[in-house]
């Protein structure tokens, strides 16, 4: 017929056109275009960094004009562009980020903007935004001095915020040495690993400095009213101006960062009263394992946390189903990890909460958690996905067999019919058994299905779109296995099959560096990477230095179905 000729063109036509045509739909059903700037702080000093974010929501924007800021800032690197779109609580959204990157470089207040852009023959401004630079405290001179940074500047209790310690040079160095640490009051800090161990080239007042970081640490403030991280100190060893030997003697020097002294921020008032006491980035899976209960049983329901925040503020988060007939008990915690990626420390916490239920019914419920978000610096809700319950009535004892009546069990007119039946029953199985063995059976008829009806292999599948899936399936049945170390392989393999078919990799360039720039080339979300190096680092650990944590697999594979369903909602998105 010519209409399935036509089909197969109609539907690439769709799969093409539909990406097109998305942002137009999110267009025509959302709200008026806003044009926003925000910079990660303002408060500075000379020799900080500052990434400001110019977002336009609810529109597509034509020439984008951001003013050239004042001689105090100077913009290094080049414009980062990203774009999105999406549906949140029911209503579409589509976002536009342009992001640039300023240095101080003398002290001062400085305005930057406001920014302009175009949207439908009309033009939105931004707010400008006001930078307060203030003059860097050298420990030696401008030749080389020792600074401390903070970001942010303020946080709220229980945030985290990354303190760096960093080394500025403009002179041959040699045998550095941190002989003190940073002493914190009115919170705490945790040391943290440097993965970035370069060295940075940034110019200052005219002057090229080489920048590395000497100490790196977490902080999370209390719930007091100020911070105050007091001066860390290096024995550095320079050498002596216009003498090159290596053996010369060297001028020992000692250098000495600033304190930084700045407030805690209060959370808003009055918090919800859900409000589990979770400050940061978090997310949270929620699993539940069965369907029908009685209703004088209970199911449990689990609950997978992730984030940023103080992990020894963590406490017994309050989830809600919205359903009063279901009552949430008290949890038990199942398993908790803590770690770190190449930006932050994480903490995760795997909790068992039981669900009784007061009525029978078919329920349906979604259940979440309160946290305070920092970055929208606003109380959210984490929503898990929509489940069902069937609550059925308690078991009742039966009459006949209940030990009330045992005593006249045998005068009961239920009895005597359930016996008669049984009777009759075998009966009449007899008697047609008997009849059966008189007749001869004949011989069984065998029917030979037809050549076109044999089911043949769909050539269309690809093998490599099937490797990964058994891999990983191999993996997830050996996560309960007491041979951790069989678990990573495993997961390892997989990983490596996987990442190889996506990325069209050789074995021989599967290395972390390769994989993260061409994931990030691809766009992927920094979110997900930072999941999958998590897992991609455990799993070279257990093999390749021996450090095999078989408490840690249920998290490893809670890692993995993470950015398994990202990568691949990733790569939908863009074929």
């Amino acid at each position: 017929m010519w209409f399935l000729r036509i089909k197969p063109t109609l539907m690439r036509f769709a799969l093409v056109a539909a990406p097109l045509l998305w942002p137009g739909i999110l267009l025509f059903a959302q709200s008026e275009p806003v044009f926003e700037a925000q910079a990660e702080r303002t408060e500075l000093s000379v020799g900080n960094t500052v990434t400001v974010t110019f977002t336009l929501r609810n529109g597509n924007g034509k020439n984008l004009q951001v003013p050239a800021p004042a001689p105090q800032l100077r913009k290094v690197g080049r414009q980062e562009f990203s774009s999105g779109g999406g549906f949140i609580n029911g209503r579409p959204y589509y976002r536009e980020s342009w992001s640039y990157t300023y240095v101080a470089v003398a002290p001062g207040a400085v305005s930057l903007g406001p920014a302009t852009i175009t949207v439908n023959g009309r033009t939105l401004r931004t707010t400008p935004i006001v930078f307060n630079i203030k003059a860097a405290k050298a420990g030696s001179g401008d030749k080389i001095f020792l600074r401390a940074e903070l970001y942010p500047d303020s946080a709220y209790p229980g945030q985290q915020a990354r303190l760096q310690v960093r080394l500025y040079t403009a002179v041959d160095v040699e045998g550095l040495d941190l002989i003190a640490l940073p002493q914190v009051t009115g919170g705490r800090a945790e040391e943290k690993r440097r993965y970035d161990t370069r060295v940075e080239e940034i110019n200052l007042k005219g002057k090229t400095y080489a920048v590395r970081t000497i100490f790196e640490a977490g902080v999370f403030p209390s719930d007091g009213d100020s911070l105050k991280i007091g001066e860390a100190r290096v024995r550095a060893g320079l050498l002596p101006p216009g003498r090159r030997d290596p053996y010369a003697a060297l001028d020992m020097q000692v250098l000495q960062s600033q304190t930084i002294e700045t407030c805690i921020r209060k959370l808003p008032q009055p918090a919800p009263a859900l409000f589990s006491g979770l400050v940061g980035r978090y997310g949270v899976i929620f699993e539940k394992f069965r369907d029908t209960i009685r209703q004088n049983e209970a199911f449990t329901l689990n609950a997978y946390f992730e984030g940023n925040g103080d992990p020894q503020r963590f406490g017994i988060p309050q989830i809600s189903l919205g359903i009063p007939e279901l009552l949430v008990q008290t949890p038990t915690l199942k398993n908790e990890e803590t770690y770190e990626n190449t930006a932050e420390l994480m903490h995760s916490r795997v909790l068992d909460y039981p669900v009784s239920a007061a009525a029978a019914g078919n329920f349906v419920f979604v259940p979440q958690v309160c946290v305070f978000d920092v970055d929208s610096n606003r109380y959210v809700f984490l929503r898990g996905d929509t489940m069902r319950i069937t609550i059925l009535p308690p078991a009742t004892e039966d009459v006949f067999f209940s030990s009330s009546n045992s005593a006249g069990w045998w005068k009961s007119p239920w009895f005597w019919s359930i016996l008669l039946a049984l009777v009759l029953g075998a009966l009449t199985f007899y008697l047609l058994g008997k009849r059966r063995s008189t007749v001869i059976s004949p011989e069984p008829l065998v029917l030979t299905p037809a050549p076109e009806q044999v089911a043949m292999p769909d050539t269309n599948v690809e093998k490599s779109n099937l490797l990964p899936e058994t891999a990983f399936e191999q993996a997830r049945l050996l996560r309960n296995n007491p041979d951790a170390r069989a678990f990573y392989d495993a997961l390892y393999k997989a990983l490596q099959q996987y990442l190889s078919d996506r990325l069209h990799l050789s074995p021989a360039e599967m290395t972390w560096p390769l994989i993260r720039q061409k994931l990030e080339q691809s766009r992927a979300p920094e979110l997900t990477l930072s999941h999958l190096e998590q897992v991609w680092q455990r799993c070279e650990q257990a093999l390749f230095a021996g450090q095999v944590l078989p408490e840690n697999m249920e998290a490893t594979w809670r890692q993995t179905q993470t950015f398994y369903s990202e990568l691949e909602r990733h790569f939908r998105t863009r074929s």
